[in-house]
C-alpha cells in the first residue's frame, strides 16, 4: 500500500478546520500533518512539514491570492487546492493563476474533496463542474480552438498532457528523451495551434475538453 498523503489544512476558524481534519484523518490514504490559521502559519508550516498537498482558504488573515503563489513558489512539490466559502468565479481563474492546482467550494461533498485531494495529488487539475465553463473561457480567452479541430501531432498531444499534469520542460525532457529545446518548441506549438497564450491556460483547456490520459495511463516520475 502507498503512504498515506499528507495534508495541511489551512482555514478558519480552528473549529470547523479540527473537524475537517477529523473527518479527513479517517480515511487511510490520507494522514493531515499540519494546520494553520492564517497565512503566516501557512507559509512557515509549508516550509517545515512539506505537505504534498495543502488544502486552502485563502479568506484567511495574511492569505489572498498572494499566500497561494508563494505556497507555490516556496513549496514547489506541495500542490495546492482551494476549499472555499467565495462565490466570486473570478477568484477561481486568480487562484489557478497563482499556481494552484484545484479549486472547490465549500458546498463540496466530503467524497468530492477527497477525490479532489488524491487527483492534484496525482498532478491533475482539479475544478468544480460548475465552475469549469467560466475558468476555461475566462483562462483561454475568444481565440481558444476547439479540439476537433486542433491538428496537434502525437508529440505535441504527449506535452500537451504532462504539462497539464503539472511537469516542467526539463521533466518532460526526460520523460520524453528529447532536449529542453526541443520540449520548448513542442509547447509553442500547442499553444499556437489552440490560441492560448500559457501553461494555466493549457492545462485548464486540456482538462476542462478530456485531453488528459486515464490516472492509470499517466506517466510519473
Amino acid at each position: 500500500m502507498p503512504p498515506p498523503i499528507r495534508i495541511m489544512l489551512v482555514d478558519t476558524p480552528d473549529l470547523c478546520r479540527h473537524c475537517l481534519a477529523a473527518v479527513l484523518q479517517r480515511r487511510r490514504r490520507l494522514q493531515v500533518i499540519a494546520e494553520a490559521g492564517t497565512g503566516h502559519e501557512a507559509r512557515a508550516r509549508a516550509r517545515l512539514h512539506r505537505p504534498a498537498v495543502a488544502v486552502v482558504e485563502p479568506e484567511v488573515p495574511d492569505g489572498g491570492v498572494q499566500l497561494l503563489a508563494d505556497l507555490c513558489q516556496e513549496t514547489p512539490d506541495c500542490a495546492v487546492l482551494v476549499l472555499t466559502s467565495a462565490s466570486d468565479d473570478a477568484a477561481a481563474s486568480q487562484a489557478l493563476q497563482a499556481g494552484a492546482r484545484g479549486y472547490l467550494r465549500k458546498s463540496c461533498t466530503v467524497e468530492d474533496l477527497v477525490h479532489a485531494i488524491e487527483r492534484v495529488h496525482a498532478g491533475d487539475l482539479v475544478v468544480a463542474a460548475a465552475l469549469a465553463p467560466a475558468v476555461v473561457k475566462d483562462l483561454s480567452g475568444d481565440g481558444a480552438r476547439e479540439p476537433d479541430r486542433l491538428g496537434l501531432t502525437p508529440r505535441e498531444l504527449e506535452v500537451l498532457q504532462l504539462v497539464a499534469k503539472g511537469h516542467t520542460n526539463p521533466q518532460i525532457a526526460r520523460k520524453l528523451c528529447i532536449t529542453d529545446h526541443t520540449v520548448k518548441g513542442h509547447l509553442a506549438s500547442t499553444l499556437a495551434k489552440l490560441g492560448l497564450a500559457n501553461r494555466v491556460q493549457l492545462a485548464t483547456y486540456a482538462t476542462h475538453h478530456g485531453l488528459l490520459p486515464p490516472p492509470e495511463d499517466a506517466v510519473s516520475d
